[in-house]
């Protein structure tokens, strides 16, 4: 069984096997576009240049854990480029607003 998912932008392989192995998973990154999890028996495939994955597993509620991993980790991501926009954005202020 296998499920694909569609992301807006990039996957970092590097941070997905981090979140993995938070969730006490054994994942590896083995190259060639693939994430290797032996505790499930499972792959990810990263397709597309990182905007989509391929998630073969043959348990739908691992599968399902798989994928909110992946999910946590370009979440995480997203969190820290919106923070340093609003810190850049805030650096810029010219002082206190004085009516």
């Amino acid at each position: 069984m296998a499920a694909i998912q569609r992301f807006s932008g990039r996957i970092n392989a590097k941070k997905v096997v981090e979140e993995l192995k938070k969730r006490k998973l054994d994942a590896e990154w083995t190259g060639d576009e693939e994430i290797s999890i032996r505790d499930y028996s499972a792959r990810i495939h990263i397709l597309g240049s990182g905007s989509r994955t391929l998630i073969t597993c043959s348990n739908p509620a691992n599968r399902r854990e798989i994928q909110a991993a992946i999910q946590a980790s370009c979440l995480a991501r997203f969190d820290v480029q919106a923070t340093q926009q609003s810190l850049q954005t805030d650096s810029h202020s010219t002082g206190p607003i004085t009516d």
